[in-house]
């Protein structure tokens, strides 16, 4: 087997690399590390955030963030989950595993009277086909009611933007 695939010991901690993990699990054909880039420049991004914005809250320089993005460095174990919590998304949806980039803690969100949103979820995914259309059918039309109401602001006579 390749000792490079394996982590290293330095200062009696281990070193492992992102790449070394996936290339483990999926060989060197079944996982693209440059997807990471995108990911996290992408998240950055959508959330409004510049990478100097990052780079504080990563504690991290700012040609590290590019670097990350643009696929010629990858994050640490370490990194990567101080990433996960920037952008407030799990290590999964960062290595690209999941398509979800809701946060755990979401899920643990008080609902109502009591149920989570993790539970409320659970409880859905029981539902029949027919019944989760029932259900979207209706989230939609409390969606576009609330669109409706949003009331618009009037502008006081004699006053123009």
């Amino acid at each position: 087997m390749d000792d490079a695939k394996f982590p290293q010991m330095s200062n009696n901690r281990v070193n492992v690399s992102i790449s070394s993990i996936m290339s483990l699990k999926y060989g060197n054909e079944g996982f693209d590390m440059s997807q990471i880039g995108e990911i996290l420049a992408e998240l950055r991004k959508d959330r409004g955030l510049r990478q100097r914005d990052v780079s504080k809250l990563a504690n991290i320089s700012i040609s590290t963030v590019s670097a990350y993005e643009t696929g010629a460095r990858y994050p640490g174990v370490d990194m990567l989950s101080t990433l996960s919590s920037v952008y407030d998304v799990t290590t999964d949806y960062l290595l690209g595993l999941s398509s979800s980039d809701i946060s755990p803690e979401v899920l643990n969100e008080a609902f109502i009277d009591g149920e989570t949103f993790g539970e409320i979820l659970y409880t859905l995914r029981s539902f029949s086909q027919e019944d989760r259309k029932v259900v979207m059918t209706l989230i939609l039309a409390l969606r576009q009611k609330d669109a409706q109401n949003v009331k618009v602001k009037k502008i006081p006579k004699g006053r123009y933007p």
